[in-house]
């Protein structure tokens, strides 16, 4: 793995321990939603690092998506709704009187979970997915982690995060996608 999509999947890290630390309160359930949009934005970014593409100066997830997709033989299946309410939390974030507003009003704290899921998952699928490619599991250790459980260690040892223990069986991913 590259140092530049290493950088962007630990900058994504802050968005999600950020996450957890707000995710029960109801206050800040909009501060969860600009987080997601962050760790999803910044694992999109890791991956045009990880295919030598300049990284766009962009923040749409559907842009990013649209352009991220097509160059990697297979993609996780993503909820274009999700990604587009939090295009919207995301923008409206960043201004004041709207500040992070759905339709209906301020996410709620199981909006706010299903955000944190969402991008937490699919954060976890595409780092599983960049350790499986450097050739740390090739469907014979069981364990791509380490001993800890808490890291990968890519081609030239540095460590990669991980939210928890995981495993993963070469191109049989928990959500079932290989890059």
């Amino acid at each position: 793995m590259k140092t530049a999509t290493l950088e962007w999947l630990k900058a994504g890290e802050l968005d999600l321990k950020t996450m957890e630390k707000l995710l029960d309160d109801e206050f800040l359930t909009c501060m969860v939603a600009f987080h997601a949009q962050q760790l999803v934005e910044k694992t999109f970014k890791a991956l045009f690092e990880e295919k030598n593409i300049d990284v766009p100066k962009i923040h749409s997830l559907l842009t990013l998506w649209k352009r991220i997709a097509p160059l990697w033989e297979k993609f996780p299946i993503l909820n274009e709704d999700t990604l587009h309410r939090l295009d919207q939390l995301y923008i409206d974030a960043r201004y004041p009187g709207n500040l992070g507003l759905l339709p209906d009003g301020a996410p709620c704290i199981a909006d706010a979970r299903e955000f944190y899921d969402f991008s937490r998952g699919f954060n976890e699928t595409i780092k599983k997915c960049l350790c499986c490619k450097c050739g740390r599991d090739n469907g014979q250790s069981g364990d791509p982690y380490g001993s800890s459980g808490r890291s990968c260690s890519g081609v030239d040892g540095r460590t990669l995060p991980v939210a928890g223990r995981q495993r993963c069986a070469s191109a049989n991913h928990q959500f079932g996608v290989s890059l």
